[in-house]
């Protein structure tokens, strides 16, 4: 039991928030270590979109850029998109993230993950159709918050994910 602090000794920084303040809401990140500097990913909620900022000490951080933004599509699943993870792997990056529409006649949300990859980082080139919908009874309408990591012994991308309605 830890009584004073966490397992891994970590502390708050003092002068939270990091990010966030006059950016509006900011979450639900997705942190590489790049060797000289860290990219953290995040959903910038007031932009409905993915962005990232860059840092050589984890404390001080750039100017968001938006990576993702929301697109119509045929389905209209990417009027807002959240929740990134980003995998490196062998020098190319993997995104997936949720990408929601709210449909205002029933009230009702759906969102669907989908994925882009890129050569630096910053620039994505994402696929047309998401990746996984919601097609399960116990889904219900939403599949969304993707958790993946690189599984060298299987050879493949394994992913976790939360689903049912919003």
């Amino acid at each position: 039991m830890f009584e004073h602090g966490t397992k891994g000794n970590w502390k708050k920084y003092e002068k939270n928030p990091l990010i966030g303040g006059s950016y509006g809401s900011c979450f639900d990140i997705a942190v590489l270590d790049e060797g000289e500097e860290i990219y953290m990913y995040f959903s910038w909620r007031k932009e409905k979109s993915i962005a990232l900022v860059k840092s050589k000490d984890g404390i001080h951080w750039t100017e968001p850029e938006i990576c993702i933004g929301p697109r119509e599509t045929k389905k209209g699943w990417e009027d807002d998109l959240n929740r990134p993870a980003v995998v490196k792997k062998d020098g190319i990056y993997h995104m997936w993230y949720t990408g929601q529409v709210f449909a205002r006649e029933n009230q009702m949300s759906k969102s669907c993950i989908g994925y882009a990859v890129s050569e630096d980082g910053v620039n994505w080139m994402r696929r047309e159709e998401p990746v996984l919908v919601p097609e399960e009874h116990w889904e219900r309408y939403c599949v969304m918050c993707p958790h993946v990591l690189w599984d060298d012994e299987d050879n493949i991308f394994k992913m976790w994910y939360s689903a049912g309605h919003m």
